[in-house]
C-alpha cells in the first residue's frame, strides 16, 4: 500500500542529516518528554523526563557566554536538581539567573547536545491585597524580548500555601486562570492583574505571609508541558544552603539618595554596584541620566577583582546633570550599563525630582481678635503636604510638630506653620497673629440722648434685643473678613435678628445680616463689612417674631482702625 507523498517528503525530510549537526543537537524548547523549568529568582533550576542516571550538564548561558555549570545526574524518577535541596551546587559561582539567559540541560557537553529554554521575562510586582470590592488581587508583568506583553494564555499567576485553599481546584494553590481572572491591564500593557472573588476563609489564605506568590510563563506551547519559568515575589537568590559557590551577581547596590529637592538640589548623586568580573564577567560599568539634557554617561571606577572575581564600583552624576537646566521636574532614571561577555542588561532605577515648594498653608478661623476662645485648623493648599507649626515665636522647621487636631486658643497667641510636601520641601512661614479680647459694657449713644451703660442681662423680655455688647475697638482686616463680633440677648418671642453697619451719622447701612434665631438668650453673631475704612461706625441691632415685624433697635458705636 503505498503512502501518501506528504507522509514521504517528511520521513524524508526527518531522515536527512542536518545542515549544522552541533546547532541542531539542541533542542529549544526543549524536546517532547523532556522539561526544564527555571526559578531565576533562587537561581534555582530543575529538569525531568531524562533516563535515570543520565549524566547531565546544566549550563546557563548569556550573550553567548556561559555564565554558571553543575553537573549531575538524573535520579530515578529522570529528575536532576541545581542549587535546590536535595540537588546538586552550581561548580565555581552560582549564576545570578535573569530574564533573556538561557539554560541548557545537555546529555554531552561536548557536542553540545541536549535542550534548552530562554528564562522568561515574568514577575510579580505586588503581592496579595484587597480592591475596593473585597477581591483579592495580584499585579505583575509579563514581556517578550521586545518588549511587547506575552501571548496571555502563556501566563499563570499561583498562590501556593502549605495548608492549602479550601474552595480552589487544586486546593494546595490558587491559580489565575482558574481559580481567578488574569488580565492585562490595558491593550499593549506588560502589566497584568489577577483577581479572584474568594471566600473568607480563602482570603485569609492569600493574605498569609506564609502564600507563596508566583508569576508563571507556561512555555511557547503550554500543552508541550516542556519548558516553564516560574518567578516567585520577594524570594532572595543566591547558593542554597548546602552550596558554597558565591553568587556571580552584578547590580546597583546603593543610591546616595532617590529624590531631588530643594535642599539638595546642589549635590551630587553617587551610585555603587558589584560586578562579576573574570573570563564571562563584567569588563566595564557607565550610569547615566537619559532625561538630563547635554548629559554624558559616567564611566564608573571598578575595584581590583577578589577571589571569585567580584568586584565593586561606584560612579558619581553631578549636581550639574540634576539641575532645573538640564533635568525636568518629576520622574527620571539612572541607567547601568555593563559591558563585558557575560554582562548582564542595562539595569533602571526610578527616581524622582521635585524642587518646588508648596505655598504657605492657611489658616481658619482668619486671623484676628475676637471676643472669645477659638478653635483654629491649620490645612496646605497643596494635597498631601504635612503641615507644621509653633507657637513660641520661632519659624517651624520640616522637624516641628504637625498639625493634628485643631489649636484651642484661649488668650492672645501667634501661630506660625509651613507646610512640607511629600519630597520634603519646604514653603515659605505663615504667620497667623489672634488677639482674644473679651467684650465689655459699651457706652449706647443711640437713641438716647444721652451716653447710657447697657448691661448685660439674662434675657430679654417679649420681642425686644438687649444687653449689646461689641468691643470698642475692631481692626479693619478683622471687620472685613472674620466680622465684627456683635453679642445680644434676644427676647422669647425674637425668632429673627437684623444687624446692620452704618459709617457713623450716616443712614445707608454698609452692611446687613439677617439671622434665624433656634433659641431665646445670648446670641454672637460676626458682622461682616468687606469695603469699610477705618473710621466710627455704628452697629443697630433689632428683633422680632418675623424679618417683617422688627422690634425697636439698639445701637453702639465702634472703632475700626488699622
Amino acid at each position: 500500500m503505498s503512502r501518501p507523498l506528504t507522509t514521504l517528503l517528511l520521513a524524508a525530510a526527518l531522515a536527512a542529516p542536518a545542515t549544522s549537526p552541533a546547532a541542531a543537537a539542541i533542542s529549544a524548547p526543549p524536546a517532547a518528554g523532556h522539561n526544564i523549568t527555571v526559578f531565576p529568582d533562587r537561581d534555582f533550576v530543575h529538569v525531568d523526563g531524562y533516563a535515570p542516571g543520565q549524566a547531565l550538564t546544566i549550563r546557563v548561558v548569556r550573550n553567548g557566554t556561559v555564565v554558571g555549570t553543575a553537573s549531575g545526574s538524573a535520579d530515578a524518577a529522570g529528575v536532576l536538581e541545581v542549587n535546590h535541596p536535595g540537588g546538586v551546587c552550581w561548580d565555581t559561582l552560582t549564576p545570578d539567573i535573569l530574564p533573556g539567559d538561557v539554560v541548557q540541560a545537555l546529555t554531552d557537553a561536548a557536542v553540545p547536545a541536549g535542550d534548552a529554554t530562554t528564562t522568561a521575562d515574568v514577575a510579580v510586582t505586588a503581592g496579595p491585597a484587597l480592591d475596593a470590592a473585597g477581591h483579592v488581587v495580584v499585579h505583575g508583568i509579563a514581556r517578550d524580548a521586545t518588549g511587547a506583553p506575552l501571548p496571555i494564555g502563556q501566563v499563570e499567576q499561583r498562590m501556593v500555601n502549605a495548608a492549602g485553599f479550601t474552595g480552589t481546584q487544586h486546593r494546595r494553590d490558587a491559580r489565575a486562570p482558574g481559580d481567578g481572572t488574569l488580565t492585562y491591564d490595558a491593550p499593549g500593557s506588560i502589566h497584568w492583574t489577577a483577581t479572584y472573588a474568594f471566600t473568607a476563609a480563602d482570603r485569609a489564605t492569600a493574605l498569609d505571609p506564609a502564600t507563596m506568590t508566583r508569576a508563571m510563563w507556561l512555555g511557547a506551547n503550554p500543552l508541550l508541558l516542556n519548558e516553564l519559568t516560574i518567578s516567585e515575589f520577594a524570594t532572595p537568590g543566591g547558593p542554597t544552603p548546602g552550596c558554597n559557590a558565591p553568587l556571580a551577581q552584578t547590580a546597583i547596590t546603593t543610591l546616595s539618595r532617590t529624590l531631588v529637592n530643594a535642599a539638595n538640589a546642589g549635590q551630587d548623586l553617587t551610585v555603587q554596584g558589584i560586578a562579576q568580573g573574570g573570563a564571562a564577567g563584567v569588563t566595564g560599568v557607565s550610569v547615566s541620566v537619559p532625561e538630563s539634557a547635554g548629559s554624558a554617561p559616567v564611566a564608573a571606577t571598578l575595584s581590583p577583582p577578589g577571589a571569585a572575581g567580584q568586584m565593586t564600583w561606584a560612579a558619581t552624576i553631578p549636581a550639574a546633570a540634576l539641575a532645573d537646566g538640564a533635568l525636568p521636574q518629576g520622574d527620571f532614571h539612572l541607567v547601568a550599563t555593563y559591558a563585558g561577555p557575560g554582562a548582564p542588561p542595562a539595569e533602571t532605577r526610578t527616581l524622582r525630582k521635585d524642587t518646588i515648594a508648596p505655598a504657605p498653608p492657611t489658616a481658619t478661623p482668619a486671623p484676628g481678635t475676637y471676643t472669645t476662645a477659638q478653635a483654629v485648623s491649620l490645612s496646605s493648599p497643596e494635597p498631601g503636604a504635612a503641615v507644621r507649626y509653633t507657637v513660641d515665636g520661632r519659624d517651624p522647621v520640616a522637624a516641628s510638630p504637625a498639625f493634628g487636631a485643631p489649636l484651642s486658643i484661649t488668650s492672645s497667641l501667634g501661630v506660625r506653620a509651613v507646610a512640607v510636601d511629600a519630597a520634603g520641601n519646604v514653603s515659605p512661614v505663615a504667620a497667623f497673629d489672634y488677639a482674644i479680647a473679651p467684650l465689655q459694657p459699651v457706652v449706647v449713644h443711640d437713641p438716647a440722648p444721652a451716653p447710657v451703660v447697657v448691661h448685660d442681662a439674662p434675657r430679654s423680655s417679649g420681642g425686644r434685643i438687649a444687653g449689646l455688647r461689641i468691643a470698642g475697638r475692631v481692626r479693619l482686616r478683622v471687620a472685613r473678613h472674620a466680622g465684627i463680633a456683635v453679642s445680644f440677648v434676644a427676647g422669647t418671642d425674637v425668632t429673627v435678628a437684623r444687624l446692620r453697619l452704618f459709617k457713623a451719622g450716616a443712614r445707608k447701612p454698609l452692611a446687613t445680616k439677617l439671622v434665624a434665631l433656634v433659641a431665646s438668650g445670648r446670641q454672637t453673631v460676626h458682622l461682616r463689612a468687606r469695603s469699610v475704612r477705618a473710621g466710627r461706625y455704628r452697629v443697630e441691632v433689632t428683633g422680632g417674631p418675623s424679618a417683617t415685624a422688627l422690634g425697636p433697635p439698639v445701637t453702639a458705636v465702634v472703632t475700626l482702625r488699622r
